[in-house]
């Protein structure tokens, strides 16, 4: 049941914490109880359910389903584990080693979906590290071949990664195309709909030069996450709408320092948006060596993303000139 309130339309942030209570319930009996494969399921549920309680919550969660598999010899759950930690880390640094070493577990384990699943976010993080032949191979791999045995949540992640790819490297009219099959694959009733929107759409629309376009997606991504509960935090609200706001003036201070305490705060494509944003209202503030020093910050942690850090000095920059 706890599943449930990820789907779109369910429960809310009331809703999510039952459902996270109710999970870590059952995985203390279930361990008591010498049910392994339950308290596998569970942690893994809360793994999810924890990100809004940040990334260390959620990898210790994952490290005890791990612990608990590997103790059990439950191949394919520590698979699931090592996925899924994998996916965190990237997130967290755009590294990609632990997700590597997840995919060669799947396919020794012959975890077709599981390996699917993998190949989507490789893809994309592929995408967001700026390697086009990589991202592009990764998705030609499998996106197909995910819809042919159903396995449509890798099927629709794989098809965003493929527009948000696209988008990326300003070519519209693909994009347009793999948003088609996305939109008939069911993916705008998915969970998926903050990442169309801000990873894909505002950014697509910020290389095209289009900041209202760009904030429009922004905006439109926000108002679907606040009824819904959020499990992607690369859609924009804790990065780069942040700093979209203190450009257009309709940021301040206390702002920032919301979307800094945020747990998407901590992830690496994120902070480089935060930082540049710190940078601006530095800059604003009389401050232009502390402003400096906010790109240098933003620019090394942001280092994997050599799109992101080209498009935040863009956007920066008439600030920089204005404010010294």
């Amino acid at each position: 049941e706890g599943h449930l309130v990820l789907l779109p339309g369910g429960a809310g942030e009331e809703g999510t914490a039952d459902a996270a209570e109710a999970a870590r319930r059952a995985a203390a009996v279930a361990e008591e109880h010498g049910l392994p494969v339950v308290a596998c399921q569970a942690w893994q549920l809360l793994g999810l359910l924890s990100r809004d309680q940040g990334f260390d919550e959620a990898d210790a969660c994952l490290e005890r389903m791990l612990a608990v598999s590997e103790r059990h010899q439950l191949a394919a759950w520590r698979t699931e584990a090592l996925v899924r930690l994998g996916a965190n880390a990237f997130l967290r640094t755009g590294d990609a080693t632990r997700l590597a070493a997840a995919r060669t577990a799947a396919g020794e384990l012959g975890a077709l979906a599981l390996t699917q699943t993998v190949d989507g976010l490789i893809a994309m993080n592929a995408v967001l590290c700026g390697d086009w032949e990589k991202a592009r191979a990764t998705v030609d791999r499998s996106v197909d071949a995910a819809a042919r045995v159903r396995n449509l949540s890798a099927h629709r992640y794989l098809l965003l990664a493929d527009a948000t790819l696209a988008a990326h490297q300003g070519r519209r009219r693909e994009r347009d195309a793999a948003l088609l099959r996305f939109r008939r694959a069911g993916g705008e009733d998915s969970l998926l709909v903050p990442l169309q929107r801000g990873l894909c759409l505002a950014v697509g629309a910020l290389l095209d030069e289009d900041r209202p376009g760009a904030l429009d997606h922004l905006e439109a991504a926000v108002a679907w996450e606040r009824e819904r509960p959020s499990l992607y935090f690369l859609g924009g609200r804790w990065g780069l709408l942040p700093l979209l706001r203190a450009l257009d003036g309709t940021g301040d201070t206390a702002d920032h320092r919301a979307a800094l305490a945020s747990h998407g705060a901590q992830l690496a494509w994120n902070k480089l948006f935060l930082g540049m944003a710190d940078a601006v209202h530095r800059g604003r503030g009389g401050d232009a060596a502390g402003a400096a020093e906010a790109v240098r910050s933003a620019l090394r942690t942001g280092e994997a993303f050599p799109l992101a850090r080209h498009l935040a000095l863009r956007l920066v920059a008439e600030a920089a000139v204005a404010d010294g």
